[in-house]
């Protein structure tokens, strides 16, 4: 098996070894897919260097302390480590990652953590961003103004206290318990999610059946007086003391 690099430089590896290692690979060689025909991969967008470290990660060399403290090299062997589902190599990458954050890269490894739904990594970096002075001098970074919606509005809401783990209790929401799920998009039902400490990960249809779950399962729950079912009105956050 040939890896075709952008650079022009062309790879040897065993199947026997990317099989086994990586899913994708595997049902790549098992279903006669063209790859498995031609016996060439094309990786376009992979650089040399990451492609060499991934190989000798498959063929059991580990991955050495000098590459994960390189913030660019880690994040291309995370996207390689994903698009082969080499779970092992992104849980390194995970770890790794969540452990050196700093205001240069916060929000790219925030971003990262929610493309290929990497929950340590996650928790870690809004932890970080909303800790003492931190945030106010990342909103200047060109990074941040990258970061999605749904994003912001997870920063929002656990800087107001209202994040998973915290002691304290959000009373009023966007979506009161009463809307009408199945109106809302995409969007504002992960912000739905968020607002009640759910998964935001799913298709929509998975999404309106967690927040009906929830629902159903709260007979008395704050609603927001002023909204009518199914209506998002601009969002209310109080912050309240939860008991003791």
């Amino acid at each position: 098996m040939t890896l075709a690099l952008d650079s022009g430089r062309r790879v040897s590896a065993h199947k026997v070894i990317l099989a086994s290692r990586s899913p994708v690979f595997e049902k790549m060689f098992a279903t006669q897919m063209s790859e498995a025909l031609s016996s060439n991969v094309a990786l376009p967008d992979a650089e040399d260097h990451s492609v060499d470290i991934f190989l000798q990660f498959l063929y059991g060399g580990g991955v050495e302390d000098s590459v994960l403290e390189n913030g660019n090299l880690i994040c291309a062997l995370l996207q390689l480590a994903h698009r082969f589902q080499v779970l092992d190599l992104m849980t390194i990458c995970e770890d790794r990652m969540a452990g050196s954050l700093n205001s240069e890269n916060v929000c790219q490894r925030l971003r990262f953590s929610d493309l290929y739904q990497m929950d340590v990594l996650k928790k870690n970096a809004i932890s970080y961003l909303t800790r003492g002075d931190v945030l106010p001098a990342v909103k200047e970074t060109n990074g941040f103004k990258t970061l999605s919606a749904d994003l912001l509005a997870e920063i929002l809401l656990e800087q107001s206290g209202c994040g998973k783990g915290r002691k304290r209790a959000c009373v009023w929401r966007e979506f009161d318990d009463n809307a009408d799920w199945g109106r809302l998009s995409v969007a504002q039902l992960k912000r739905a999610c968020l607002e009640r400490t759910l998964s935001s990960h799913g298709r929509k249809s998975e999404l309106i059946q967690r927040l009906k779950s929830h629902s159903a399962s709260k007979e008395t729950a704050p609603s927001n007086p002023t909204s009518q079912a199914g209506t998002p009105v601009p969002m209310q956050i109080v912050v309240a003391p939860a008991a003791a």
